[in-house]
């Protein structure tokens, strides 16, 4: 006779061990806002949470604030967004940056990022640019740089204008028609 034996199979969660792709500083000085990359992927979403509060978060990226311990995500607090100059640059490796989430509207003065050298994407959903100086988003670091480059802006005003330099490759920028641009929409891809 056979026996037959039933068996049932479990699992167990482990840690995380998943090791991060690059390191970000964010310092907030005043009403200045920057955000420094290293050469690694750098993979950042800053959403407002709530009233007076920004949250960085870093997908599989070490986001470091005013210097401190590195944590996935980190909580930076302002008390008037409409007086923040944000900057950012990310250096090299291939980034994704995404200003606002569709959430709560991120209100600043003026925006100026530049990802590096790399195949980068960058966009903006759901922000206000309301300085008189033009946005500046800079997705290239030589003129030979031939990575391909995506900016993409949603649900955006930009008050000031907008300038896009995104150097050679096959590139792509969208300002999608729910964003606004005041003044002058300046793109050169290359």
């Amino acid at each position: 006779m056979l026996r037959r034996r039933k068996f049932s199979f479990c699992s167990e969660r482990l840690e995380d061990r998943r090791v991060l792709a690059g390191n970000v500083n964010v310092v907030l000085s005043g009403t200045t806002l920057k955000i420094t990359g290293d050469d690694a992927a750098n993979l950042l979403t800053i959403a407002r949470i709530g009233a007076s509060t920004l949250r960085i978060t870093g997908n599989a990226t070490n986001i470091q604030l005013n210097g401190g311990a590195g944590a996935a995500s980190q909580d930076v607090n302002i008390t008037d967004f409409t007086k923040l100059a944000v900057k950012i640059d990310l250096l090299g490796g291939n980034d994704n940056l995404q200003i606002g989430d569709g959430g709560n509207t991120i209100e600043m003065k003026s925006l100026g990022v530049k990802t590096g050298a790399g195949a980068d994407v960058a966009s903006t959903i759901k922000c206000l640019v309301s300085g008189s100086s033009a946005a500046s988003i800079q997705m290239f670091k030589a003129a030979t740089e031939v990575e391909n480059d995506i900016f993409v802006a949603s649900v955006t005003t930009f008050k000031g204008g907008l300038k896009v330099r995104t150097g050679d490759g096959v590139d792509g920028v969208d300002v999608i028609a729910t964003s606004q641009v005041d003044k002058t929409l300046d793109i050169d891809t290359g």
